[in-house]
């Protein structure tokens, strides 16, 4: 039975293009390592295609303003023998005058203007009544003082596979967690 990679965002005022003939646009920007790709991958895998990817209609093709990524991981599980419904992936076409416009809304699109602090996660966490190791293998938030590696590792180990545990430096009040 083939997996099938499910599109779970809205589709009302988004455009369904093939996946195949959207164009990378980013050139060395970002570099997507290996680590991450899974991580990505398991994301599509438990909840599809949630979010549409960006996209200029140029005179030459349609560009890639944002979702690099997950048009790269995607395509390597289309070439695995995923599914996905016609090769359709939904998109919002991005408006702009040329190519340097378009090139500054990758930039754009890169950016993040919010912080997301350590205490803001646990809040959010404990909140919402997610426990990390819940998503641990499916997200990857930059910039936050959490280890997700060994956190995920499971059974107090370290990051290195050693056995040991690891020094707490923090506990949030409201969940507990440490990191």
């Amino acid at each position: 039975m083939t997996k099938k990679i499910e599109i779970t965002c809205e589709l009302e005022g988004l455009n369904l293009v093939d996946i195949y003939s959207l164009q990378e646009f980013q050139d060395d920007l970002k570099f997507l390592h290996r680590r991450k790709a899974a991580k990505l991958r398991k994301s599509i895998e438990r909840y599809g295609i949630t979010f549409p990817g960006y996209v200029w209609n140029s005179p030459y093709g349609l560009k890639i303003i944002d979702s690099h990524q997950r048009v790269r991981v995607i395509k390597i599980m289309l070439q695995e023998g995923w599914e996905l419904e016609g090769n359709l992936f939904p998109v919002v076409f991005i408006k702009a005058d040329n190519e340097k416009e378009a090139k500054k809304k990758v930039l754009l699109a890169a950016s993040m203007y919010g912080e997301m602090t350590d205490s803001g996660l646990c809040d959010f966490l404990s909140n919402a009544h997610i426990d990390v190791e819940e998503i641990i293998d499916e997200i990857d938030i930059p910039y936050v003082d959490i280890d997700l590696e060994s956190s995920s590792s499971g059974g107090g180990e370290g990051g290195d596979g050693s056995g040991k545990d690891r020094e707490t430096m923090n506990k949030c009040p409201n969940c507990g967690h440490t990191w």
